[in-house]
């Protein structure tokens, strides 16, 4: 949210560059957590368990976001900005994006007059990569070979990523959209990696120096997409266990920030937020997105989660029975 509130509050010079990569590098971090997490998840469940709990946790959430903008959102924008909606685009928002791909980023006659105009979502493109990762990681983990050598996998998904990005970056063409996710998947797959070492590789701040050190060298170098998926999954894991916030330990409300954090920036732009400074817009931005998360999660993403997991107790009990 920080690094967005620069282009959709028009605040974009030379310095808050530097907060457009901290965006690109979050993006990472997060695909790096992810598959460590998937990993253990679809090693102990079966494979139809196992996407039904992914969609579960994705779909509900994003398909309710969806229509939010479409008849919350949108509409909302065209009275502040004394516009009119355009009912069959609103829909049309929703229907043709309703598979993760976003086909229409935008609603006919909206955010006309803003810093970043007609796009009313831009976060949500990394959903369709994260779930083509999950499908990648699901069904190769499934085999008996990958199970008892979940690091080698990882390894060896992590190089066939990195060939095939530059296989496509030398096709051109439609061949480019793929490339954003395979650089993402580089990262995905580090998790997995490091997932299959766990019981090897420590938490240690020295090697979080160490992990920083390597991530500024494949940046300077400018081989990220080589040298820095280890370290910086390494460097998230590690930050993530010495914490010691318990923020989301119980809700988590991170998904629903991800997808309403754009939306509500876009909104507070057509309301004049940006006329109150950059900082005081980003601020602004992160408490009125927290309402729409806290919604999202004890409204639609909690219940899902536990039907998911009152889906497997019951079939426990019918195997038992």
């Amino acid at each position: 949210m920080v690094g967005h509130s620069a282009p959709l509050g028009g605040f974009q010079t030379p310095q808050t560059w530097q907060w457009d990569r901290l965006v690109v590098w979050s993006v990472r971090g997060f695909f790096a957590i992810s598959c460590y997490l998937i990993s253990d998840s679809r090693v102990r469940l079966p494979i139809g368990e196992f996407f039904r709990r992914r969609a579960l946790r994705i779909l509900p959430g994003f398909w309710v976001c969806l229509v939010g903008i479409a008849v919350g959102f949108a509409p909302v924008s065209s009275l502040l900005g004394g516009g009119e909606i355009e009912p069959v685009s609103a829909w049309g928002y929703v229907w043709r994006n309703l598979a993760l791909w976003i086909f229409q980023p935008v609603i006919d006659a909206t955010l006309a007059d803003v810093p970043h105009g007609g796009v009313w979502n831009g976060s949500l493109w990394t959903l369709s990569f994260e779930a083509m990762a999950y499908v990648v990681a699901g069904l190769v983990l499934g085999r008996a070979l990958a199970r008892r050598h979940p690091s080698a996998t990882g390894a060896a998904l992590l190089v066939a990523a990195i060939g095939i990005r530059h296989l496509f970056s030398r096709l051109g063409g439609a061949w480019l959209l793929m490339v954003p996710g395979l650089e993402l998947a580089n990262f995905f797959f580090a998790g997995m990696i490091l997932w299959g070492l766990r019981a090897r590789v420590r938490l240690d701040g020295r090697w979080a120096l160490l992990a920083v050190l390597a991530c500024v060298v494949g940046i300077v170098a400018g081989q990220t997409d080589i040298v820095t998926p280890l370290p910086l999954a390494y460097l998230v894991l590690w930050a993530g266990a010495v914490s010691p916030t318990r923020i989301g330990a119980v809700n988590d409300l991170s998904y629903g920030m991800y997808v309403y954090a754009f939306p509500t920036q876009q909104l507070m732009a057509v309301a004049g937020g940006p006329r109150l400074g950059h900082v005081a817009y980003a601020a602004l931005g992160l408490l009125a997105t927290a309402p729409f998360a806290w919604l999202s999660w004890f409204g639609i993403e909690r219940p899902a989660l536990r039907l998911a997991h009152r889906r497997r107790a019951c079939a426990a009990k019918r195997q038992g029975v």
